[in-house]
């Protein structure tokens, strides 16, 4: 997702901070939703018109540039969308849903709200990290890093799995090829959690490494499946969804955020590729598993 990361920080451990990680969608916008099962429909406004779940035509080059609003997709949609995703999930992991997993579909500007009620719970343990990168000289002393996570994440993510409730909370704009991008990295995460149990309270004690480990399985092991997903598309279905990335990584301005925070963020995603790519080599599938039940206790 971005530049090669350094080793995560065992300051901040919190139980919280697994909800945070998740939330992390900084350059490719990666996450955001969640598995087979109903939907909830949370609505502040009108939505009776709703996109298409087929893949989106590019734009007429000869056509108006006026920027049009999308409307909110459906819980069928969303339903439909889910389902056939959870297959392809299913495929590539081996394994199958257990049981359905709510999903929570938010307005943009609700979700942002909720994205920020998450982050400002996790204050004490955001301000543990700043005092410990400043001391590395990694951020300056007057960076105000409960602000700047804060608006990091908001601006990147499009939703989160939160493994304690079996929930997914999902921005709901349109169900473009991002949306169903990140649709597929947190159907991962939701089988897993089925089968493996990801709340894992117990990881927030240690003094090793495995609360960092455990994340980049977790993160790492979506983020293949969700690439092996973007694989499967058209060419020009590929353009569509890398500029609609681009236009999520344009909402950051990196001058504004120290470098430390987006590497720190993007770790488990980027280390996680290729620890699981490494354990796929070693046992396949069963590799996967058996670290998402016993992760790796250090960063080396």
């Amino acid at each position: 997702m971005a530049p090669d990361p350094d080793v995560a920080p065992d300051a901040p451990r919190r139980a919280r901070q697994r909800k945070i990680a998740a939330l992390a969608a900084v350059v490719v916008a990666v996450v955001a939703l969640v598995a087979v099962g109903w939907v909830r429909i949370t609505d502040t406004g009108d939505s009776t018109a709703s996109p298409s779940v087929a893949s989106p035509v590019l734009p007429d080059p000869g056509a108006s540039n006026e920027p049009v609003t999308p409307e909110p997709p459906t819980a069928e949609q969303i339903t439909a969308e889910v389902l056939l995703l959870s297959q392809f999930v299913e495929q590539q992991r081996g394994l199958q849903f257990q049981r359905p997993v709510t999903v929570d579909v938010l307005p943009p500007d609700v979700f942002s709200a909720r994205v920020a009620e998450e982050l400002a719970a996790d204050a004490p343990s955001f301000e543990a990290l700043g005092r410990l990168l400043s001391a590395l000289g990694l951020v300056s002393p007057q960076e105000d890093i409960v602000r700047t996570m804060t608006t990091l994440v908001s601006l990147s993510a499009l939703g989160f799995y939160d493994p304690v409730n079996e929930v997914m909370v999902i921005s709901g704009d349109s169900l473009d090829l991002l949306t169903r991008r990140t649709i597929v990295h947190e159907l991962v995460h939701a089988l897993d959690d089925q089968w493996f149990d990801l709340d894992r309270p117990a990881y927030d004690e240690l003094t090793d490494e495995t609360p960092f480990g455990f994340s980049a399985v977790v993160e790492g092991n979506a983020a293949r499946v969700d690439a092996a997903w973007v694989a499967t598309l058209a060419e020009p279905d590929q353009r569509e969804l890398f500029r609609l990335e681009s236009l999520t990584s344009a909402n950051i301005d990196p001058a504004t955020v120290p470098p430390a925070l987006i590497e720190l963020l993007n770790a488990p995603y980027v280390l996680g590729v290729d620890l699981i790519a490494t354990l796929l080599l070693a046992g396949d599938e069963q590799a996967v598993d058996q670290a998402l039940q016993a992760p790796p206790t250090t960063s080396s």
